[in-house]
């Protein structure tokens, strides 16, 4: 009777190990394809319990994600781990294994392709392109006086200076042209001058004129031999203020009718005065 009973406890088929919440949600997670879910509940399972049946699990995640490499990888550590593993089903790993590196297998590379012919291959002798024309020049002013306009082709382009014509014209434009003759651009500065002490010259003469009267008129009603002195001094320097007043007034004159240039090519003009006991001298040359 014992053994009757140790024979049919063996014979009994094994009842299955209850399965857990996380278990079964990882389950779903699988077949309703969140790979990923599933993924990372099985590995939680398997870091707790060391059952090689997670890393099979994790592996068909793997699969039917087309990631070779993984799956490859767990399926080979589910048939270390697994001992006890019936030949059936370890050849359905393997067939998984071969399945999966067969298909990241590369595939045949193509073909090179044949070279053209060597007259193919040779570049095609292609024309420089043509240098483009410089626009035409506008019609303009020069801007400094003097300097030459460009000469203008047939074609209508303005030629190109030689080394000799670009001189000239670097010439040109540092030249001064000197003012017309009679030009109210430029003012002779001695003339000016001159006109000025001659006319200053003539007012101090008459000043000294008012002088010698007054002390003529004192001396008529009363001698006195200083003012007598003063008034002939004064009478003196009267008409040698007329004098040099004149000969000032009329070189500077002559200077601004003639211009600029032309009183500086002229002679030097000189006016001198002399005092002597009896009157005075004036000397001028122009």
């Amino acid at each position: 009777m014992l053994l009757s009973a140790l024979v049919g406890m063996h014979a009994r088929p094994a009842q299955a190990a209850p399965v857990s919440a996380r278990e079964l949600r990882a389950r779903q997670d699988f077949a309703a394809g969140r790979y990923e879910k599933a993924i990372e509940i099985f590995a939680e399972l398997y870091a707790k319990t060391a059952d090689p049946i997670f890393l099979r699990n994790i592996a068909r995640c793997y699969q039917m994600q087309n990631r070779a490499d993984e799956a490859i990888a767990n399926f080979r550590e589910y048939l270390i781990k697994a001992k006890k593993l019936s030949p059936g089903e370890r050849e359905e790993i393997e067939g998984f294994i071969r399945d999966l590196q067969a298909s990241r297998a590369p595939s045949k590379p193509a073909e090179p392709a044949t070279p053209p012919p060597a007259a193919a291959r040779t570049p095609a002798v292609t024309e420089a392109p043509a240098a483009k024309a410089p626009p035409a020049a506008t019609e303009s002013t020069p801007a400094v006086t003097g300097e030459p306009a460009p000469v203008r082709r047939a074609t209508g382009e303005v030629a190109t200076r030689t080394p000799a014509e670009e001189s000239a014209r670097t010439q040109a434009r540092a030249k001064v042209e000197p003012a017309p003759h009679g030009g109210g651009g430029s003012v002779s500065v001695p003339g000016v001058v001159l006109t000025a002490a001659g006319v200053a010259a003539i007012g101090g003469g008459i000043a000294f004129g008012l002088a010698a009267r007054s002390a003529a008129t004192a001396v008529a009603s009363q001698y006195d031999p200083n003012r007598d002195s003063a008034g002939k001094r004064d009478a003196t320097l009267q008409w040698v203020g007329y004098g040099v007043g004149a000969a000032a007034l009329v070189t500077g004159v002559i200077l601004l009718v003639r211009g600029p240039a032309e009183a500086e090519s002229a002679p030097s003009s000189s006016v001198q005065v002399g005092m002597y006991p009896g009157g005075a001298l004036l000397s001028g040359r122009f």
